[in-house]
């Protein structure tokens, strides 16, 4: 499901100078280019991306191509040097608890429209190939409790003759209610409505009792990965990275596992989160 590959070549290095963020393109070893992010001092956060990635592939959601990049030492010096250049803005990255350099990145798209607001947002998905797919977020955001689903975290590129053509979800970072993994355990049995979030109310919004049937699908298939799924994903995680304790993979592993059992059941009765359907039409 998932390769290493070489770093090839370092293409770009992109800061947030609000947040000492950033993240680099790099092209790989099959010559396409993938965006790996850095957020903050530790890599927690990479792994949050390769959890929300695996997930979504496991339920055919729409998330982007993802492999894991091999660096040298040399150009994670590079990174490093270059990162310092941004005026001291920008966290240096911690790899303790990377091996080899491997770190994970997903596939990057250059022909996008960007959207700035949420009329964009619907009136470009009339347009893509799989409007369907676009409602999986809600199920998905839920399981992994994904609270950071702002504008910028949809993408939509667009073909040749400048169409839209795919809609894609992306920006897993902050799962698990951070980018640390300091509420995984808090969030095991927390099945409310991510209602209060402003983004994810508005998207709330947008949902009648056609639309949550698909919602209701993309959760049975979530209440459906299998257990060797999540094994399968927590073995890649001690693979690929290494942590100082060992009870976080434990954690999430049991995350994963359980918030998953009677997961349809729970998103039925979750029908309330929706202001503008019929429950008694659902049921």
């Amino acid at each position: 499901m998932y390769v290493i590959q070489n770093a090839k070549r370092l293409l770009n290095i992109e800061p947030n100078v609000f947040d000492k963020r950033f993240f680099i393109l790099v092209q790989g070893n099959d010559n396409k280019t993938y965006q790996v992010k850095f957020n903050g001092p530790n890599q927690k956060s990479n792994i949050n991306e390769f959890i929300s990635n695996c997930i979504g592939l496991y339920i055919n959601a729409p998330v982007l191509k993802g492999t894991f990049i091999k660096f040298t030492n040399n150009q994670i010096k590079r990174i490093k040097n270059k990162v310092e250049s941004f005026n001291g803005k920008i966290f240096q990255p911690d790899m303790s608890n990377i091996k080899n350099n491997i770190l994970f990145g997903v596939e990057w798209k250059n022909s996008i429209i960007s959207l700035q607001t949420n009329r964009e947002l619907e009136i470009m998905l009339e347009e893509v190939s799989n409007k369907k797919s676009f409602y999986s977020l809600y199920a998905y955001d839920q399981y992994l409790k994904n609270f950071d689903r702002h504008i910028g975290n949809h993408l939509i590129v667009k073909e040749k003759n400048r169409k839209p053509s795919c809609y894609y979800t992306i920006d897993g970072d902050r799962i698990f209610g951070n980018l640390t993994w300091t509420k995984v355990i808090d969030y095991i049995d927390d099945y409310s409505c991510l209602f209060g979030e402003v983004w994810h109310k508005y998207l709330y919004e947008l949902i009648d009792e056609e639309k949550y049937i698909i919602i209701l699908d993309y959760s049975f298939k979530l209440n459906n990965i299998s257990t060797e799924k999540i094994k399968n994903l927590i073995n890649i995680l001690s693979h690929i990275y290494t942590t100082t304790d060992k009870k976080e993979y434990a954690a999430i592993k049991k995350y994963l596992e359980k918030r998953k059992k009677n997961f349809y059941k729970i998103c039925l009765e979750n029908a309330t989160c929706f202001p503008n359907i019929n429950q008694q039409r659902i049921l």
